[in-house]
């Protein structure tokens, strides 16, 4: 009956611990979206925006004149810049950090 409870204990925690991996990497990857919603293409002379619509890789491309092109990607790194420093994302990121490694370091010996 103890070797039983033991394998259903060690069958758990080797679930558990492989459905926070899964779980902490989506959540990151979820994150990593969120930085790339607008992007700038000069080409030549052509200044292009493009905004992603949505997560599922729907973008829209725009030729703008140079003035707004700058306003637009200088107004986009200024938020994320803003949305980095606020101090739940800081403590969010170090986090999930912590938590990648640590579930790295238990698969890795496991």
């Amino acid at each position: 009956m103890k070797k039983f409870i033991t394998i259903v204990i060690a069958f758990a925690l080797v679930m558990s611990l492989t459905m926070a991996q899964a779980e902490v990497r989506y959540s990151g990857s979820a994150h990593e979206e969120m930085k790339g919603t607008i992007s700038g293409v000069v080409e030549d002379e052509h200044y292009y925006v493009e905004f992603d619509l949505d997560y599922t890789g729907e973008h829209v491309q725009i030729e703008v004149d140079r003035d707004t092109y700058e306003k637009i990607t200088n107004d986009h790194d200024l938020e994320v810049e803003h949305h980095n420093s606020l101090w739940y994302v800081k403590a969010w990121n170090w986090t999930a950090n912590a938590a990648c490694d640590l579930v790295d370091f238990v698969t890795f010996w496991n």
